[in-house]
């Protein structure tokens, strides 16, 4: 028995191999990435293992040499985008390195040479598999630990935030006839009217101009409250600063679980279902924070790749011949959100709909007309691509386009004037030493950061509760208290400022924020 054991022990290790990249990368992006996102790629991984490793079996006749290259092929296939990202840019007399076509020949080179000396070798391979095995059990160990560990922390972190708000859902809707339905619509990353001239060079005002022709209110000095998606979103769909997260979370942590769980689970949508609307959820597609909402009663949803697994195909040899592919999810998911939202208006009301849409934010998908463009900077990380300025136009005029569209359906299709709320959640970052990573912040900087984009169409008298410094946190307490006769009061339009690094150790960039370039 001990030794038909031993037999099999040895076979262990390529199917290790096999799930510890997708372990790896969790424990590593677990602060924002749920537990259950690498299921689907273990899977995907361990089968494809199956397949290799079954297939050497079949032609080698020996167990221990298949396990081995496919262990090493395991080794290459998830260390090249490390690998390249390593040695980007780095030149050898004259020579470009770190381009996909070399690492690949030098992985391909030792990927063969490796698989010679194995299939030659008359070693005994079983003393060596066995080694080999320990030490993939233990990487495999130290993730899952390292996972583990997390979870209980964050499980105690999020039953502690779970009663943070008070939600105020017994407002009834003060004005007679039928429910105005509402549009909540998040362009990621719409830069000011004032950011887009004095730093992009670009002029805005015919599409304000129309927006305002529409009906709509545009402030003129709207700011963010909070520099990054996850915390804006957080804050403004519960109707409340959220800086008490610093004491909550700690300053240093990165801990993005919890305010995903608060744009979930969020005050704005409680209220409005306990005010018999039903609650439309559009995808971000990428985006783990908006990607699905499980207390939505419709969740349109486009696109093949979530973060985690987009993450994981960046690691691997395949990523450069997917590249384009995974470029035409993102512009389809994106494309698809537009349309929906022209389409909304057919289904039966009340209903509150919220969108998140991942332009005119990089990565850059779309020319001026909507032209699919190849970007060589098309990766989730990397070189800051907010210094693009002149895609970054591009990116605007088309959401331009397709708003314009998106806003002339709503108003032609809604048989009751709509509520719509057209809102960056930050705003760019050309300013920035890094990617979404700055180390000083500069007065210009974290004006262009929190100076955004965002315009309310609130019908019948509505408009004369607006002003023009409002900022998202205000926003359905307004809405709320003028429609549904509640008493919110307004809090402080407060922006705070923090890096991606720190999160928590927010700045209040208030003064600096409100004043012009």
């Amino acid at each position: 028995m001990m030794s038909i054991m031993s037999k099999k022990l040895w076979i262990l290790h390529p199917f290790l191999f096999a799930v510890f990249p997708v372990l790896f990368l969790l424990s590593h992006n677990i602060y924002q990435t749920a537990p259950q996102a690498a299921v689907i790629p273990a899977i995907l991984v361990l089968f494809a293992t199956v397949i290799i490793f079954r297939a050497l079996l079949f032609f080698l006749k020996d167990g221990g040499k298949s396990a081995f290259i496919t262990s090493f092929f395991l080794l290459i296939f998830f260390s090249f985008g490390h690998v390249r990202n390593t040695v980007e840019n780095v030149t050898i007399a004259g020579l470009d390195i770190g381009r996909n076509r070399y690492v690949f020949l030098i992985f391909a080179l030792l990927f063969v040479l490796s698989v010679f000396w194995t299939v030659l070798t008359k070693k005994n391979l079983d003393k060596f598999t066995n080694v080999v095995n320990v030490i993939a059990a233990v990487l495999v160990a130290i993730s899952i630990i390292n996972i583990g560990m997390y979870e209980l922390r964050h499980g105690r972190t999020a039953r502690s935030i779970e009663n943070t708000t008070v939600y105020e859902s017994d407002g009834k809707f003060k004005n007679q006839g039928a429910l105005p339905n509402i549009y909540y619509i998040i362009l990621d990353g719409y830069a000011a009217a004032d950011t887009l001239s004095e730093i992009y060079s670009y002029d805005n005002s015919e599409f304000l101009a129309f927006l305002a022709d529409r009906g709509f209110f545009v402030p003129s000095k709207s700011r963010s409250n909070y520099a990054w998606t996850h915390l804006s979103l957080a804050s403004s769909l519960n109707m409340e600063h959220i800086t008490f997260l610093t004491d909550t979370l700690g300053i240093d942590s990165l801990d993005r679980t919890t305010p995903f769980q608060m744009i979930e689970d969020n005050a704005v949508q409680e209220f409005l279902k306990a005010n018999d609307y039903k609650f439309i959820h559009v995808s971000s597609g990428l985006a783990r924070m908006t990607n699905k909402n499980r207390n939505a009663e419709v969740n349109f949803k486009a696109g093949r790749l979530d973060e985690f697994s987009l993450l994981l195909l960046e690691t691997t040899a395949l990523y450069p011949f997917m590249k384009g592919a995974v470029g035409v999810d993102a512009r389809n998911t994106v494309l698809y959100a537009f349309d929906v939202l022209k389409h909304v208006p057919k289904l039966p009301g009340p209903r509150f709909t919220f969108a998140h849409i991942l332009i005119p934010h990089p990565v850059y998908l779309f020319g001026p007309n909507g032209e699919a463009i190849q970007d060589p900077t098309a990766g989730l990380s990397g070189y800051n691509r907010w210094k693009l300025k002149d895609y970054y136009v591009n990116h605007v005029i088309f959401t331009n386009k397709k708003v314009r569209e998106v806003v002339d359906a709503i108003l032609q299709e809604e048989s009751t004037p709509p509520i719509i709320l057209l809102q960056a959640d930050h705003g760019t970052l050309s300013e920035g030493d890094e990617y979404e990573n700055f180390s000083s912040i500069t007065d210009r900087l974290a004006k262009e950061r929190m100076k955004i984009f965002s315009a309310y169409y609130l019908p019948g008298d509505g408009k004369d509760m607006l002003y023009d410094s409002i900022t998202p946190v205000n926003s359905f307490r307004i809405i709320f208290n003028h429609y549904f006769g509640t008493e919110y009061p307004l809090l402080a339009d407060e922006s705070y400022i923090s890096s991606d690094k720190q999160p928590y150790g927010f700045i209040n960039v208030t003064d600096i924020t409100s004043e012009p370039y």
